[in-house]
C-alpha cells in the first residue's frame, strides 16, 4: 500500500523469521523461568537462531534468499538499526508504546484457551495503519478512530493478567514449580548436552542443552532417582501440584509506598506489612519469622 517505503521481499522475509524465532528462547513456563534465573528470553532467543543456523547447515540457505542475519536478530529484541526503516523493528518487538504482534499471538491463544473474551481486532489495526514520518524517524501510525480498539488491545492485556496470569492459584502454583525447579537445579548435572549434563541455570549459556530444557521437566523430575535429597523434595512438590495440594493465600497486603516507610531499614518495612495484615496476633508473629 505504501511503495515508496522501498520494502524489499527480503525485508518481509527477515520481519517473519523474526517473528517465528523472537519466543525460541523461552525456557520451561516462559517467565516463570526468566524470573528463577534472571535470565531475558529475548538474549537467549537470539543465541538459539544462532544454534539453529549453524547445526542446521542453514547459512546458504540465508545467503540465496539475503537474509541478514544481524537484521533478524535486530528485529527479534526491536533494536533500531536503520533510521529510514526504524518502523520496522516495531513490528515483533515494541519497545516504543507495546504494540507489536508479539502481544497479538498470545492474546489469540491464551484468550482462546481460557475462553476469556476479547473486543480487540488486530485485523482492524493493521488495516487502519499507515508508516508517516514523525520528526526524523518513520512510524507506524494509526486512524484516530482506532483509539478505542487500541483500548480494548490493553484492555485484553490487564484482562488476562487478572483473571489469568496474575491469579492466586497461578501463583501458587508458579511458586510451587520454582521450588521444585530451585531443588533441581542444585544438582551438578541434570539436563542433557551434546558433551555432558549441565544444571538448570547453565543451560541457558550451551544450547546444545537448552533445547532439551522444555516443560517436560515435570516428567524428568518424576523420574529421577529419588533417593537424592533434592530430588525427593522437588518429587514431593510435584506431587502436590499433581494432586492439587496447592498452597493457599494466607494474607495479602497492598504495597508500602509511603515515603517514609521505604526509608526505614528491612526489618521495619517488613513489619509495616505484616501490620496492615488481617490476621491474629500469633499469624502475624509467625509471618515475621518467615519474612
Amino acid at each position: 500500500r505504501q511503495p515508496d517505503l522501498d520494502i524489499k521481499d527480503e525485508d518481509v522475509l527477515c520481519v517473519q523469521m523474526a517473528g517465528l524465532c523472537h519466543d525460541l528462547g523461552h525456557g520451561p513456563f516462559s517467565h516463570l523461568f526468566d524470573r528463577i534465573f534472571k535470565s531475558d528470553h529475548e538474549d537467549i532467543s537470539i543465541k538459539m537462531f544462532d544454534y539453529l543456523v549453524k547445526t542446521n547447515g542453514l547459512a546458504p540457505m540465508l545467503k540465496k534468499y539475503r537474509v541478514d542475519k544481524d537484521f533478524v536478530k535486530a528485529l527479534i529484541i526491536g533494536k533500531r538499526q536503520d533510521k529510514d526503516k526504524a518502523f520496522l523493528y516495531d513490528i515483533v518487538a515494541n519497545g516504543r508504546n507495546g504494540v507489536d504482534v508479539d502481544k497479538w499471538d498470545y492474546f489469540k491463544r491464551d484468550c482462546h484457551h481460557l475462553g476469556i473474551s476479547s473486543s480487540f481486532d488486530h485485523t482492524r489495526f493493521i488495516k487502519f495503519s499507515r508508516v508517516i514520518q514523525v520528526g526524523e524517524e518513520w512510524q507506524i501510525c494509526v486512524r484516530d478512530k482506532e483509539a478505542f480498539n487500541i483500548y480494548q488491545m490493553f484492555n485484553t492485556r490487564h484482562a488476562l493478567h487478572r483473571q489469568a496470569y496474575q491469579h492466586k492459584t497461578a501463583q501458587a502454583i508458579n511458586i510451587m514449580l520454582e521450588e521444585a525447579i530451585t531443588e533441581m537445579d542444585k544438582l551438578d548435572g541434570f539436563i542433557p548436552g551434546k558433551d555432558r549434563k549441565y544444571k538448570i541455570r547453565e543451560c541457558k549459556e550451551h544450547m546444545d542443552a537448552y533445547t532439551n530444557l522444555t516443560d517436560n521437566i515435570i516428567h524428568q523430575i518424576m523420574v529421577e532417582d529419588e533417593t537424592n535429597e533434592n530430588v525427593k523434595k522437588a518429587q514431593d512438590v510435584i506431587r502436590d501440584l499433581q494432586k492439587r495440594r496447592l498452597y493457599k493465600c494466607v494474607a495479602e497486603s497492598f504495597p508500602v509506598t509511603h515515603t517514609a516507610t521505604l526509608k526505614k531499614k528491612p526489618d521495619d518495612i517488613r513489619d509495616a506489612i505484616v501490620d496492615k495484615m488481617e490476621v491474629d496476633q500469633k499469624a502475624r508473629e509467625a509471618l515475621k519469622l518467615k519474612l
